[in-house]
């Protein structure tokens, strides 16, 4: 099989160009499929997940010839009643060997074998234990090939959302429940001092979470707004919750790991952007050194993938959701991991900025109090420069609209926090 470049292959994985295939798996459709999402797992393959109205197929290309020929020797061994059938009805596979590519129909999963039975409504029904027999109605999130995906399931009239399941490929989903299951049952969760979803089930055969549904909807990610204040203030007070909370459960994070994380990269970035590359190794050497000065905090109870966007709002009241990176890590990591999400993306102007900055001092300034410890501004200011680092990269990585000036941004920050990481909790949004 021949070893294939990106550019090409965008071209070759566009609808129209795999029509007859994507007819094969969609089967009769009024409109044409359409791209719902795509991604790039450099080095070794490119994603893209087809979408027509309720269905989805997906596309694995590799880059590597001897890659693709190694996956497909994997799947006939495994799946060879597939293979060539897209009529299956727990989804067909079909090969595309001139762009070292595999279409697969959804609901299977090459990583995820049992995902159909996550689809199924009547199994779901009686995993739920619901009085009434009738099949509950799924509905598809989200779904990341290889990786995971996220259902909601309504009553049988279809109106109510009565269930919400996550599906993944490892044991993640059922240490989540474990983990959720101790978080509900915490102090801390009574009091009103954490908001989570109910965990509900777990059936280890399909790797299926179900959680009851929580109220609320996320807040848009305008900084310069009283709803984010609210929203920076109740992640304070949930996160020393969560520090305090009992829950030994989880892989170990270290400063070491994101530092190695960030050296990982740096290969492929000097390909890129030259620039970029001597600055990320200047800050790598920069969080190396100053780790050195400084002392480890005990480990605690994390979330793990700490920021903004994991909270709910419904009323005033902010609920935490994905505990799928939970961890054991120094109370910094937490702290780090939000503050390096607080300045936006694309910020509009000046006042962006100046309202990350405040939010980033309210934050930390209600974690202190909540959990009545002292800050290792130092420590946090380590973490939050790695985290600002790999938020770079992802722009690099992308190489949407200004994404040069954008990571220099977010690396020029990170080396501020570290000379710099006393928060500012001045002003307040309009």
């Amino acid at each position: 099989m021949p070893d294939l470049k990106l550019l090409p292959l965008l071209e070759a994985t566009q609808p129209d160009r795999l029509r007859e295939p994507l007819g094969s798996l969609f089967g009769p459709a009024a409109e044409p499929p359409r791209v719902e999402s795509t991604r790039l797992q450099a080095p070794i393959c490119y994603w893209v997940v087809y979408r027509n109205g309720g269905r989805r197929v997906t596309l694995k290309s590799f880059f590597s010839g001897d890659d693709y020929v190694e996956y497909v020797a994997e799947l006939r061994a495994v799946y060879p009643e597939r293979l060539g059938h897209p009529e299956h009805p727990n989804g067909g596979v079909l090969l595309l060997p001139e762009i070292n590519g595999i279409l697969w129909a959804f609901p299977f999963d090459p990583a995820m074998p049992e995902l159909h039975r996550c689809f199924d409504g009547a199994w779901i029904a009686g995993v739920l234990r619901r009085r009434s027999r009738e099949a509950v109605q799924p509905e598809i999130v989200s779904y990341r090939p290889e990786i995971g995906a996220v259902f909601a399931y309504r009553g049988p009239q279809g109106r109510r959302v009565v269930a919400y399941g996550k599906c993944s490929p490892e044991e993640s989903c059922g240490r989540q429940y474990v983990i959720m299951n101790r978080l509900w049952r915490s102090p801390a969760r009574e009091s009103g001092q954490l908001r989570l979803a109910r965990p509900l089930a777990f059936r280890p055969e399909a790797g299926l979470l179900l959680q009851a549904p929580v109220a609320g909807t996320p807040i848009s990610g305008e900084r310069n707004r009283s709803a984010f204040l609210q929203l920076v203030t109740a992640a304070g007070t949930a996160l020393a919750a969560i520090h305090g909370c009992d829950a030994p459960f989880g892989h170990e994070r270290q400063l070491a790991d994101l530092v190695r994380r960030l050296a990982d990269e740096l290969p492929d970035l000097a390909l890129v952007s030259p620039a970029l590359h001597r600055a990320l190794g200047q800050l790598i050497a920069q969080i190396e050194s100053r780790s050195e000065r400084g002392s480890t905090a005990a480990r605690v109870a994390s979330h793990g993938d700490f920021k903004w966007d994991q909270f709910l709002e419904y009323r005033g009241r902010f609920a935490l959701i994905d505990f799928e990176l939970f961890c054991q890590a120094e109370p910094s990591y937490d702290l780090g991991y939000f503050c390096a999400y607080l300045p936006p993306s694309s910020p509009r102007d000046w006042r962006d900025s100046a309202a990350a900055e405040m939010l980033r001092g309210v934050f930390l300034h209600t974690y202190a109090e909540t959990s009545g410890t002292p800050l290792d501004l130092s420590r946090v200011a380590l973490f939050e420069s790695g985290m600002l680092a790999l938020r770079a990269l992802s722009h690099v990585w992308r190489q949407h609209g200004d994404w040069q000036l954008r990571a220099s941004q977010l690396l020029d920050l990170a080396f501020e926090r570290l000379v710099n990481p006393e928060p500012d909790s001045s002003g307040h949004p309009r």
